[in-house]
């Protein structure tokens, strides 16, 4: 396992906060910004391990007077240094944005990319487009932005996946604080100014942002990006009553190195998600080639509204599933409870065909209380903190990270709706972004936060 590179971090921000420097004029074209951003990063270089490079920059039209940008962000020399950059954005021309003075910068987590998480309304015809927390924001006067991990843009056709091998927690931190970097840049050139931003990190990627958090949190003052956290539904430490989730994590973080060992860097679930949702979609009815026994449908609402089998025996809490569902007299699942079906099968579509598998087991490793280096700052964390869970997920279990920050400012809202011990049919982790309720029960909530903060 690679060591976390602390002083390379320590360089790109410094590098980061020489961009966003650079980068009060007036207000400019995002296009034109974001290539500049990038220039300048590239002429210092060698204060950063990673390179940085625009690679194309497309807008799309969402709703009103939303608009999206995306572009590819070269962060390193290989084919596959890759990461891919959003901004969503009210505009009040094109090109030209209204003045934003929130900014929120999100992290994906597994198997989703950034428009797949938190834009996927726009990707769906089953709900209405405005209808994800990503536009929410931005229709709100929150400047949105985030990041797609380097393993998103990693082709259907791949068979060679040794690029993987050193992708892990810390590459990620590093990319994304190249795309913060680049962010602000893009920000103080167009107009909302070069500050620091919100990190918002879901799922997996609250490992990341609570890894980048605590990296940055060692820095001096100047170097710093983030003004405020907002972990969601994950759970980075556990406390001593739950021993039998640590337990558990120890021995899926075993079996992941033995899998390293053995030269498999990638995990294919995301063809099989794909896959499920294509089956369920088009012939619901038809037997499973998936799950025997069950139909299209059933396999489908199954891994989604009890998605803890498919980490048996050692799920990463009881009962966690991507969305809250019903079950038949036979225990077999028969609808969900917040999500619509045809929203959850086109989710499911859009997964990402492969995923680096090393920050998987690293997150399993902290979990465990392995030597690994990315919880090691928590107690230095001292910027506002606002944990969301979902009790269907990891919920109440994230909270135990918490009283190990170092913030006098921490706010945690875990959605429950359905009792003590409704957790086999709670509000999901997927439920958070999808559910028919999720502006009232989570995206508002959010909103309130963020203009406060």
């Amino acid at each position: 396992m690679q060591s976390f590179k602390r002083a390379a971090l320590f360089s790109f921000l410094i590098l980061s906060s020489f961009v966003c420097a650079s980068a009060r004029q007036k207000p400019a074209d995002v296009r034109a910004a974001a290539a500049a951003a990038c220039a300048q990063v590239r002429q210092t270089a060698a204060l950063a391990r990673a390179a940085c490079g625009v690679e194309g920059i497309e807008r799309r039209h969402i709703v009103a007077d939303v608009f999206e940008y995306s572009f590819k962000l070269k962060v390193g020399e290989g084919e596959h240094d890759v990461v891919g950059l959003h901004r969503v954005v009210r505009e009040r021309a094109n090109g030209v944005p209204f003045k934003s003075m929130r900014a929120v910068f999100m992290v994906h987590g597994d198997l989703w990319g950034f428009d797949e998480a938190f834009m996927s309304s726009t990707l769906s015809g089953a709900v209405a487009r405005e209808n994800s927390i990503g536009v929410y924001l931005a229709r709100n006067g929150v400047d949105v932005w985030g990041i797609d991990l380097r393993w998103t843009q990693v082709t259907a056709d791949t068979t060679d996946f040794t690029f993987m091998k050193d992708w892990n927690v810390s590459t990620h931190v590093s990319d994304v604080g190249v795309g913060i970097g680049v962010a602000r840049a893009v920000r103080g050139a167009t107009g909302s100014g070069d500050g620091r931003v919100a990190l918002l990190g879901w799922s997996r990627g609250g490992t990341v942002v609570y890894a980048y958090a605590g990296a940055e949190a060692a820095l001096p003052e100047a170097a710093r990006q983030v003004d405020a956290l907002v972990p969601v539904d994950i759970a980075f430490k556990l406390n001593p009553e739950h021993e039998e989730q640590r337990a558990a994590a120890c021995t899926r973080y075993a079996a992941g190195q033995q899998q390293l060992a053995a030269g498999v860097y990638h995990s294919p679930q995301g063809v099989l998600v794909r896959n499920l949702g294509l089956l369920a979609a088009t012939a619901p009815a038809d037997a499973s080639p998936v799950l025997a026994g069950l139909n299209n449908r059933q396999a489908a609402l199954l891994v989604g509204s009890a998605t803890h089998v498919l980490f048996a025996p050692y799920p990463p809490v009881p009962f966690y599933h991507f969305a809250g569902g019903t079950f038949d007299a036979n225990g077999l699942p028969s609808g969900l409870r917040f999500t619509q079906e045809q929203y959850l099968y086109d989710f499911y579509q859009t997964a990402a065909p492969f995923q680096s598998a090393t920050e998987q087991f690293e997150t399993d490793g902290v979990l465990c209380g392995d030597s690994l280096p990315y919880d090691d700052n928590l107690a230095s964390i001292n910027i506002p903190v606002y944990f969301i869970g979902a009790g269907g997920g990891f919920g109440e279990f994230g909270l135990d990270t918490l009283g190990r920050l170092g913030s006098s400012d921490v706010t945690s809202n875990v959605v429950r709706l359905s009792g003590p011990e409704g957790r086999p049919v709670e509000f999901g982790h997927s439920d958070i972004f999808l559910a028919d309720n999720a502006k009232e029960l989570v995206w508002k909530p959010l909103y309130d936060w963020l203009a406060s903060h």
